[in-house]
Formats: structure tokens, C-alpha cells, sequence
């Protein structure tokens, strides 16, 4: 390595050093969410918190649930990466193996989820996620598989499919392509993280798409691919004008861009500017178990989804 190349890299790590506050799209999800899910979710459970008399090991098992429209969105994105990932091999993966392997996973998490539910504790190599609905005994095991099966069989079709999702079916192809790929920059204060489900380069451009499993409707997330495009600029030195970005909505089968102009990019770095702000208002708070400054969002579609509710009633 070049000594400019080995400064450039030492620069980088102080700065790094000095990022104490962490920023990515899901946790600023969480905070706008719930401010008393983000203390359990980040705070609470840590040996260096005073959990005011909450009990740390069952806040960590919690952390593990999640529900049945997060793990749907979660088990179709592990298995299109396992299709991008077996793409170049002789026998490349077909619908029907998709599918299989959804399914696998699915059953995996209905099975643990019930173990936990009935107060059963086998040893896992691999620990699947677990759904709440189950081990809240909210809904029945072969229930919540049937609406969760219906929607990975119309998403896995509509993915593999699509006439919309060829070029990135074929673009995925390209060398140097990134499937799931973990990015990560840093700001004054502050380390940017997120995960890109697919960026890859054609003809001097670079090409972003999210995979985007619920409706139109209730999608919101041009920030996090903003971030992904200041990225490529911040680490890869990319211009902005050589950036595609795309959402890809599954479950109407739409791939529809993301205008990236300067003026967004300005909008995206100042954003992360801002919450970064509340973030650091928070963290004192937090490290210091102060629940109080974390109201509950006492919203009741937001509370039947978070699996630490049964610790906000008490509290």
C-alpha cells in the first residue's frame, strides 16, 4: 500500500474513532416509531445501563421477535440474494427452488417461535427469527404460515418474473457487481450504515435498487437509498450524474427511479445532519437508564407489532 493511500486509510480510522454516534435508516425507523421501543432497543439491555430494575436477559430475548409483515420481507430478501449468489453457478436456482427455500426458512421460524411460546429450549446451529404473534399466543402457528406463505409465493413470482426486473436480473451478472452489500462512511460525529440490496455498474453508470416488499403506500424509504448513493460518492468517488437509483416494489411488480440530484443529496446529507442531532440528545438519556425521556408512542397499530409491549405496560 502507498503511503498516500496508508494515510488516506489512518485518516479515515480516526475519524471513525472519533464517530461516537452510529446512523442508519432502521434506527431512525425505530426512534420515529416508538421512542420507548428504540431505549429497549438500543439502550436497555446493555451491562452498562441501569435497567431500572428490568430484567436485561429478557430485553435481549425479545430483541430477537419480529412480525409476520418483517419477517415475510426478510425471508424474500435472503432468498433472492441466495438467487443473485448462485446466478453464475452451473445449476443456477429456478422458481420452484426459491420457493422451496423460503419455505424452509419460514417453517424454521414458525417451528422456533412455537418451541419459545411452549417454553421449549433446543439448541439451534442457526437461530431463526422468531415471530412475536406466535410467542405472544396472538395468532395460530399454521395460520400466520398460510398469510405469510401467500405473500412470498406472489412476491417470489413477481420477482423472478417480471419483465420490469430483467436488466437486473442480467445486470446482477456484471463483474463487480454487490448483492446485500454493506456500506458504511463517515460524517463529523457520526458513521453512517446501511445494507444495498443490489448496485452494480453498465456503460459508466452505477446502478442502486432496493427491494421493496410492501405496498407503495407504505414504503417510505428514498432516504435510505439517497445514502446509498452518498455512498458511492463519498467512498467510491462516483459522480453524482453517473448514479441510477430504483425501487423495486414487489408486490405491484413496479421498478420505478429515484430522481438523485444535488439538491437531493443536499436534502439526504442534511437530514442525517439533523438526526444526528436528536440522536446525541438522546444517548446521555439512554446510557444513563433514564426510560422517562423515551415516551411511548401509544399508537395501537405501532404496539401490537413491538415485542417489547408487554415491558411497556409494566412500565
Amino acid at each position: 500500500m502507498s503511503a498516500s493511500l496508508s494515510n488516506i486509510d489512518s485518516a479515515k480510522q480516526s475519524q471513525r474513532r472519533l464517530s461516537s454516534t452510529n446512523w442508519s435508516i432502521s434506527r431512525m425507523q425505530v426512534l420515529d416509531a416508538c421512542p420507548r421501543k428504540y431505549y429497549y432497543q438500543y439502550f436497555a439491555g446493555k451491562k452498562t445501563v441501569d435497567s431500572k430494575g428490568i430484567d436485561k436477559d429478557t430485553i435481549n430475548f425479545l430483541k430477537q421477535f419480529s412480525n409476520e409483515h418483517l419477517i415475510a420481507g426478510d425471508i424474500v430478501h435472503w432468498v433472492i440474494r441466495a438467487y443473485f449468489k448462485n446466478l453464475m453457478k452451473p445449476d443456477p436456482w429456478d422458481l420452484a427452488r426459491l420457493k422451496s427455500f423460503a419455505l424452509r426458512i419460514l417453517k424454521d421460524g414458525i417451528d422456533y417461535s412455537t418451541e419459545l411460546r411452549d417454553g421449549i429450549y433446543k439448541p439451534h446451529k442457526f437461530i431463526p427469527r422468531s415471530l412475536q404473534e406466535i410467542y405472544y399466543n396472538e395468532q395460530a402457528p399454521a395460520v400466520i404460515s398460510g398469510r405469510i406463505k401467500q405473500k412470498i409465493d406472489h412476491l417470489l413470482n413477481n420477482f423472478y418474473n417480471s419483465e420490469c426486473y430483467a436488466s437486473l436480473r442480467i445486470g446482477a451478472l456484471n463483474p463487480g457487481s454487490m448483492v446485500e452489500k454493506k456500506i458504511g462512511f463517515d460524517f463529523p460525529g457520526v458513521h453512517v450504515d446501511g445494507i444495498a440490496d443490489l448496485i452494480y455498474s453498465q456503460d459508466e453508470r452505477w446502478i442502486i435498487t432496493d427491494w421493496k416488499t410492501g405496498t407503495k403506500e407504505t414504503e417510505e424509504t428514498s432516504l435510505q437509498l439517497l445514502v446509498y448513493g452518498l455512498w458511492l460518492i463519498e467512498e467510491k468517488g462516483i459522480s453524482p450524474e453517473l448514479i441510477l437509483i430504483n425501487k423495486a416494489y414487489l408486490n405491484e411488480a413496479v421498478l420505478e427511479p429515484l430522481e438523485f440530484s444535488k439538491v437531493h443529496i443536499q436534502r439526504a446529507r442534511g437530514r442525517i445532519i439533523q438526526d444526528v442531532e436528536r440522536l446525541k440528545e438522546l444517548e446521555d438519556f439512554g446510557n444513563e437508564g433514564v426510560i422517562e425521556a423515551f415516551t411511548p408512542c401509544n399508537q395501537q397499530k405501532v404496539c401490537m407489532q413491538c415485542p417489547f409491549k408487554k415491558l411497556c405496560i409494566i412500565n
